[in-house]
């Protein structure tokens, strides 16, 4: 279950139910559209909700548990970090739901935060 807050107003806004089967660990939102929010969760999914229509219109079913998720600046990409393998996958949203790019090795343990770098000019 993932729960939002409108921290301002200090009320609950939404609370989506049927996006994952187990915990959810990591969320974030698209940095050019306020109404994607992403999160990732142990069941192996990444789900994408609609928070103005309070729906999702997404979901990505992968091949780890995820601990953590960020979205680039570019707002259609975004990367997971898995908590049992340590792995890295990327994920271009206008394309499949296949990942665009993974990285297996380097990580021995949980991935629990990433971050895209801004360009630097």
């Amino acid at each position: 279950m993932v729960t939002l807050y409108d921290v301002e107003a200090a009320k609950q806004v939404s609370t989506f139910t049927q996006g994952h089967k187990s915990s959810v660990k990591g969320v974030a939102f698209s940095p050019l559209n306020k109404l994607l929010m992403a999160s990732v969760g142990l069941d192996k999914n990444i789900v994408f909700y609609d928070t103005n229509d309070k729906i999702i219109v997404k979901r990505i079913r992968a091949e780890f548990p995820f601990q953590s998720v960020s979205f680039c600046t570019d707002g259609h990409t975004i990367a997971v970090g898995a908590s049992n393998s340590g792995a890295i996958l990327v994920y271009d949203l206008r394309k499949s739901s296949k990942e665009v790019f993974k990285l297996c090795s380097g990580h021995t343990q949980t991935i629990k935060s990433l971050n895209f770098a801004n360009k630097v000019p």
